[in-house]
């Protein structure tokens, strides 16, 4: 018998990303589906941030989204580790999923990234690769985690142990619950 190593998320695992215009995480002008090359980069982060970065996506490109630096979206942003799974969400459902590989409180990067002014101050940046779409109903995910459908993300957040372990009850595991969310053609 063979056993795959499969790498689980690290850190708090799993965090959402409110992306529906009204909501304060997302009123800048970024898309988590665009690739952003290595390039800019380079000029705006440390010569050892970006090695590693150029190590875990060679000539690639990544998805980069930033959030306003207040209090309480601060901590949650300080629980990231690299591994995480972030998942965008609007009012319809889930519509994206990307790994977290790396996130970084830089104001130049985000101006270089965003624009100056309104946007450059999104500088809690997360940094993400393999980002995929999703398409999974609001209500379907709500269910999944065991939350109230009247009860929306109001801003970038964890998922608690208890929403995943309902994911994993319903969905037998994390890779069932990404495969049901899949965007279909």
């Amino acid at each position: 018998m063979a056993f795959i190593q499969v790498n689980q998320p690290s850190g708090t695992g799993f965090f959402v990303f409110p992306i529906d215009e009204e909501n304060v995480t997302a009123r800048i002008p970024h898309d988590f589906t665009r690739a952003y090359p290595l390039a800019p980069f380079e000029r705006n982060v440390s010569p050892k941030t970006f090695a590693s970065l150029k190590q875990r996506v060679g000539s690639g490109a990544l998805a980069v989204v930033g959030l306003w630096p207040d209090e309480a979206v601060t901590k949650k942003w300080e629980l990231i580790v690299g591994g995480e799974t972030c998942l965008f969400m609007r009012k319809s459902g889930l519509v994206g999923a990307g790994t977290v590989i790396h996130s970084e409180r830089n104001r130049t990067l985000s101006e270089a990234l965003f624009g100056k002014g309104g946007a450059g101050t999104h500088e809690l940046l997360i940094l993400l690769a393999g980002v995929t779409s999703l398409s999974m109903p609001l209500d379907a995910f709500y269910g999944a985690i065991g939350r109230k459908s009247r009860a929306p993300f109001k801003g970038f957040t964890t998922l608690s142990a208890e929403n995943i372990a309902r994911i994993e009850e319903k969905y037998g595991s994390i890779f069932g619950f990404m495969e049901a969310a899949a965007a279909r053609s």
